[in-house]
């Protein structure tokens, strides 16, 4: 029999998943030297667009009516404000997370004006 903390329990597992997706950690960023850098070869812009639409959890080419819809949806699921209660880290994460998501969306927002 189930009780009331399994039960609680399991929703906070189900809306508090850490993603390795969401933090790429093989990814190089602006912080990364340059020898460690990808080569010429490979085009910043399309492996910044891939990160995005991972973040976003959805395969690539998606249609922008796609790219809305989920970033609504997750930025509802990681808001920071849900977790003002919860401890610092997990306030940090949800931070991070929103972060990320918004960075995505204005990207493809504005790819498409």
């Amino acid at each position: 029999m189930k009780t009331w903390l399994d039960r609680v329990g399991k929703i906070a597992r189900a809306h508090f998943p850490i993603r390795e997706v969401l933090f790429p950690t093989d990814i190089p960023t602006w912080e990364t030297p340059i020898e460690d850098a990808p080569p010429a070869s490979c085009p910043a812009s399309s492996s910044q667009e891939a990160i995005y639409y991972a973040n976003l959890e959805l395969p690539m080419g998606a249609s922008f009516e796609e790219i809305k819809r989920q970033y609504r949806t997750l930025l509802r699921r990681y808001h920071p404000d849900r977790y003002a209660m919860a401890s610092p880290d997990k306030q940090a994460v949800a931070k991070e997370i929103a972060t990320r998501l918004n960075e995505a969306y204005d990207y493809f927002r504005a790819k498409q004006v």
